[in-house]
């Protein structure tokens, strides 16, 4: 009797100073009706395609791939790396030739910018029906703030931070102005847009 006693007994210490238990929620009623049409939920998703850099889109044999795919799968954007990489040359704030990687020609106006590569990229996709979904990435040389913020990928791109975000600003806004001076407004509200890459991985230098 004297164990049950104790039992009993320390049964109700744990019910007098154990903490009050949350109230249990009230449960909530959902009714789902079958027979309702429902909305579209469209998998926009599903018509991008992932490829390589931005530059390797400037060969012959990339694009005869492209036309291949579009015809079997009607795809309708093209999603790659390193559109504002120095192999694009879109900036280059001691620019005195244009046309990097050919020769070399004197720089027509005193801008910073040159979107030659730019254009041939994004009207090789537009000639076969395909709009680019921009990914504004990675960072130029001249505007990293780290040298050696370079990514474990072969090609090492710089993930560091601008080193004047004025001039990242600056960039980006010359850029897209470009696009909706060269492609209209119209079209290129229908595009999508993403400011780098990966963000949680490695790809943000500022955050590794």
């Amino acid at each position: 009797m004297r164990l049950a006693h104790n039992v009993v007994a320390a049964v109700i210490s744990v019910l007098l100073f154990a903490p009050s238990l949350p109230a249990q929620p009230t449960p909530t009623i959902i009714s789902i009706d079958a027979r309702d049409p429902g909305t579209p939920f469209p998998h926009f998703w599903e018509q991008t395609f992932g490829s390589g850099r931005a530059i390797l889109s400037l060969r012959e044999s990339y694009r005869d791939d492209l036309r291949a795919v579009k015809k079997i799968t009607n795809f309708e954007s093209v999603r790659f790396h390193g559109i504002l990489m120095d192999d694009v040359g879109a900036y280059d704030p001691d620019r005195r030739i244009q046309n990097p990687g050919l020769a070399a020609q004197s720089a027509s106006d005193p801008s910073v910018y040159n979107f030659s590569y730019v254009d041939q990229i994004y009207d090789g996709l537009l000639a076969n029906g395909v709009r680019p979904f921009v990914e504004l990435s990675f960072m130029p040389k001249k505007l990293a703030s780290d040298d050696a913020a370079l990514h474990a990928f072969w090609y090492k791109q710089n993930v560091s931070p601008p080193k004047d975000y004025a001039l990242w600003d600056a960039m980006i806004v010359a850029f897209t102005q470009h696009l909706v001076s060269r492609y209209g407004i119209d079209e290129v509200a229908q595009w999508y847009f993403e400011v780098w890459n990966e963000t949680e991985h490695r790809f943000l230098g500022w955050q590794s």
